[in-house]
């Protein structure tokens, strides 16, 4: 029997390493001729980003034009219904449409008539300055959908690459596999012999099968109920309001849903920008929630007075001509306790939510732990060094999201480069990073920091500090209690105070066990 199983499994595996070997081909194939297929070289994607970013702020500045003109030709047709003549030559004159005609009256027909040609030009230059609105629009939507192409590209490319390394991990396992069992069959002895023949026995007894099963129901019972109190007498996982708020001494403003099919990273940018309707509702009430001060920022004040302002007032190069962002760019850093607790994927989610509501938003990935934008960053030794001297240099690396509005700018590389990721973390901490900051700050009315994990990367509390406000997030019923004390003992030791609390993954179904309304 032993010899028969022994057989049986080594022409399973044998078929199995066949099948894998025929993917393994059919895969490279595809990532090859896929990689033909690629829209643009890195080179001319840098190229799209930059004429985009120029073409966006050429438009800014024809729209703003546009619009002085069209209100003076309104107010000035607003005039001349009325037969208010003189009142409409007097503010074409104030205004420069026209100039003053010398030695006449103001209501002459020489007047008059200057009035008109003035009117006629600004219309004239309206209607190019409507064309050109129009061609620079054009222009930018063509190349949002150039950079949409490429991440798509990018994307099945990775996913390819990834299929290929865990095909090639199961053949060689299955391969080794295949090796032992041939081994164990040189020992196997293929003979037998019977030892003894079975008898019946003589008087057969058979138990009682009902006191029998009642005393095992109840030994389970008594097992699964003592279970069940030890396991929650000594569990730390935070699950509750109460013990998050406990906890962290934070109040919880706001929690964010486990999307177990579709998660929120990976189709964000494979479904050109969509994210699922109960998520978009959970973004929205974050961003809406008082503790994270997105819309009252400005209105409190509180730009001018906050800890991040004085640390840059302090911190940021004399010789610098850049502005400290206390009049308009506001500043957001994410940190966790650990890996894996949604951090990125709930940053993603807030900057999406905000650039729909019309903030320019940019996410600036400084997780050298477990980056998730890896794969789009094209930051190199060479390109830190240049910006130690040029820091808006590495504004040439922000990629385009398919959300109008959002852009990232991926400084980690690729994990298996150390020497990089040492480079990135000096850079985090170094007022090279300050300067860029503020030179983002002209182009962007919110930056959100996705820092490493505090109890990970000695450069995370470093980054809380230049924020102006710090969003703590923990995953429900998965992080430990200890961990994430260990990690506000990390912020108080930086003088930080994060000012909302996120749980983040949270299971709606599982939750309702626990009878806490404010999670549910």
């Amino acid at each position: 029997m032993k010899r028969d199983d022994l057989v049986q499994s080594q022409q399973w595996l044998a078929t199995r390493i066949g099948q894998i070997r025929e993917d393994l081909n059919t895969l490279s194939s595809d990532l090859e001729a896929h990689s033909i297929d690629t829209p643009f070289t890195p080179d001319e994607y840098a190229t799209i980003k930059a004429q985009r970013i120029k073409a966006e702020k050429r438009a800014a500045l024809v729209g703003d034009e546009l619009f002085e003109i069209d209100g003076k030709l309104k107010t000035l047709r607003f005039l001349k219904s009325n037969d208010q003549l003189i009142e409409a030559v007097e503010f074409a004159t104030e205004t420069g449409l026209m100039s003053q005609v010398p030695g006449k009256a103001l209501d002459s027909k020489e007047s008059v008539a200057v009035l008109e040609d003035a009117q006629n030009a600004a219309g004239r230059r309206s209607d190019v300055l409507k064309g050109q609105l129009a061609a620079l629009n054009l222009t930018i939507e063509n190349f949002k959908e150039q950079q949409v192409r490429q991440v798509q590209h990018d994307s099945v490319t990775k996913r390819i690459e990834n299929e290929i390394l865990v095909a090639e991990a199961i053949y060689r396992d299955f391969v080794s596999q295949l090796g032992r069992r041939a081994e164990q069959g040189e020992y196997l002895d293929a003979g037998a012999h019977i030892i003894e023949t079975a008898r019946v026995p003589v008087e057969p007894s058979e138990p009682r099968r009902s006191v029998t099963a009642l005393m095992v129901m109840f030994v389970v019972v008594f097992f699964g109920l003592a279970y069940v109190v030890i396991r929650e007498l000594f569990q730390k996982r935070l699950r509750t309001t109460y013990e998050l708020e406990n906890t962290t001494g934070i109040k919880l403003s706001a929690i964010v849903p486990e999307m177990k099919r579709n998660r929120p990273f990976e189709t964000f940018f494979t479904k050109n920008g969509k994210i699922d309707s109960q998520l978009l509702h959970y973004g929205r009430k974050l961003l809406a929630n008082a503790d994270f001060g997105l819309r009252t920022l400005r209105q409190d004040g509180e730009l001018s007075t906050s800890q991040a302002a004085e640390f840059f007032s302090k911190s940021l190069d004399i010789k610098s001509n850049h502005r400290t962002p206390e009049n308009g760019c506001m500043i957001f850093s994410g940190a966790t306790a650990l890996a894996d607790e949604g951090k990125t994927s709930t940053l993603l989610l807030l900057g999406a939510v905000g650039a729909q509501a019309g903030y320019r938003t940019l996410i600036v990935d400084c997780d050298t732990v477990t980056s998730t934008y890896r794969d789009l960053s094209q930051v190199t030794e060479e390109s830190l060094k240049y910006a130690a001297n040029h820091p808006l240099s590495l504004q040439d690396f922000i990629v385009g999201t398919p959300q109008d509005g959002l852009d990232v700018l991926p400084l980690v590389g690729t994990q298996k480069d150390t020497k990089l990721i040492k480079s990135v973390e000096d850079f985090l901490c170094s007022q090279t990073f300050l300067n860029l900051l503020h030179g983002l700050a002209d182009s962007y009315e919110v930056i959100l920091l996705d820092t490493p994990p505090l109890l990970q990367a000695v450069e995370s509390a470093y980054l809380s500090q230049v924020s102006q406000r710090v969003i703590l997030f923990t995953r429900w019923n998965k992080t430990d209690r200890n961990y994430v004390m260990q990690a506000m003992r990390e912020l108080e030791n930086a003088g930080v105070r994060p000012a909302a609390l996120v749980a983040t993954r949270v299971d709606m179904k599982q939750i309702r066990k626990y009878g806490d309304p404010l999670m549910a």
